[in-house]
């Protein structure tokens, strides 16, 4: 009786040191699960609302360097990569949002206006003007034509020189707003040819010239001679000089960033992984894009249909992938940047460092061969004289970068 009395005064005891126990056991649960959600949540470092969509970067608490980036229902890792200049590397995809400053045009667009873009807007103001939309410059060009499987490489140079005149949308139709000249210098073969385009504000058409240094002419190219091949690369007349645009566009989404996996790894045994490893970069990832379709306006052209990412932030270009009439994709096209300081470059918002073309990867899916471009040489805002844009500088067959100042 005794020893039953005993046990029933007991169980309340048992009961409720159970309880205790189950209590801590549960907390110390809830702390761990707290302690490793806020492991992974780190610092918002931007925030803002982009095509009713939240941006976000965030760091991430126990990997210095490297952000969560978010856009909507998209969610990516930004890492840094050896590549990436160092710039870059200590603000992350932040730094992007920078190019929404009013330095010049087209940057002087604000992100509301640039909310309301149609996809010939995009074209006409990011992907007509990048990757040159950094003031007045002239670069070396110098570009690594691969045969397929690399089994040879061939070596182009040559120079260019680039005037922009347009500040704002606010011009009379008809005016110049960008001139540009391109000239081979290597190898024999391509040595002096060149190219001069002039480009309007409006309806009025570009003036396009090429010059051939074997007969010491100058041809008037027409609007079917945009899809021609330059001599020795793999890129088209209308690619290289931005013409202005004549086709169809259509928006067809938007969405982060992130640079195809075999961007440089373009696919065939033997073929360079990479560009060149020094020079230092920003390929795009983690920003906002808009991504719209282009349609030849001729059933003839040599695309039937290109899909373009733009940066919101940057007005970059990054990337444009052209099919065939069948869907088969024939050329990817990617555009990664640089920060260039070479030059004095007045900037109202204090950024000295500008976005200009690093190198430019470029595959021909059709007959496998493909190329690497690069800047190695370049001064920004050079006095380059206005009347050295014409079809007699061609004829003289400049030589050097700074030959206009002789």
């Amino acid at each position: 009786m005794d020893s039953s009395l005993e046990r029933a005064r007991r169980r309340p005891t048992r009961r409720l040191v159970s309880l205790i126990t189950l209590g801590l056991v549960l907390s110390l649960q809830v702390a761990v699960f707290g302690a490793e959600e806020k492991k992974y949540q780190g610092k918002v470092a931007y925030q803002k609302t982009i095509l009713d969509k939240e941006y976000r970067v965030e760091t991430i608490e126990d990997e210095p360097g490297k952000f969560w980036v978010s856009w909507g229902e998209e969610k990516e890792k930004w890492e840094p990569k050896p590549w990436h200049d160092k710039e870059l590397i200590e603000k992350g995809p932040v730094l992007y949002t920078e190019w929404l400053q009013p330095m010049y045009y087209p940057y002087t667009i604000p992100l509301e206006e640039r909310e309301k873009f149609t996809a010939f807007d995009c074209q006409d103001t990011g992907g007509f003007y990048s990757p040159f939309a950094a003031p007045d410059y002239e670069d070396v060009f110098d570009a690594h034509l691969y045969a397929p499987n690399a089994e040879y490489r061939r070596d182009k140079t040559g120079l260019e020189w680039v005037k922009w005149y347009r500040t704002s949308r606010q011009m009379a139709e008809g005016d110049p707003y960008k001139k540009y000249i391109f000239l081979f210098r290597s190898p024999r073969d391509l040595l002096k040819v060149g190219f001069l385009q002039i480009q309007y504000f409006g309806d009025k058409e570009d003036d396009n010239y090429l010059y051939l240094p074997t007969v010491r002419k100058v041809r008037r190219l027409a609007t079917a001679n945009r899809q021609d091949v330059i001599g020795g690369l793999v890129l088209r007349n209308e690619q290289v000089g931005l013409s202005k645009p004549i086709h169809n566009y259509k928006m067809i989404g938007s969405q982060l960033f992130k640079p195809p996996e075999d961007m440089f790894t373009l696919g065939a045994e033997g073929e360079p992984k990479d560009p060149d490893v020094n020079v230092k970069r920003l390929d795009g990832t983690g920003e906002p894009c808009w991504i719209y379709e282009t349609t030849p306006f001729r059933e003839d052209w040599w695309f039937a249909k290109q899909v373009n990412w733009m940066g919101i932030f940057s007005l970059i270009l990054w990337r444009s992938d052209s099919y065939d009439r069948e869907g088969r994709l024939i050329q990817r096209l990617m555009w990664p940047q640089m920060l260039d300081d070479r030059g004095d470059v007045p900037n109202p918002v204090g950024r000295k460092r500008h976005l200009v073309w690093a190198v430019t990867p470029v595959k021909d899916y059709v007959t496998g061969f493909w190329m690497y471009a690069y800047g190695p040489e370049r001064l920004l805002s050079p006095p380059i004289p206005d009347d050295f844009f014409n079809v007699q500088t061609l004829i003289i067959e400049p030589k050097t970068m700074d030959f206009y100042r002789r």
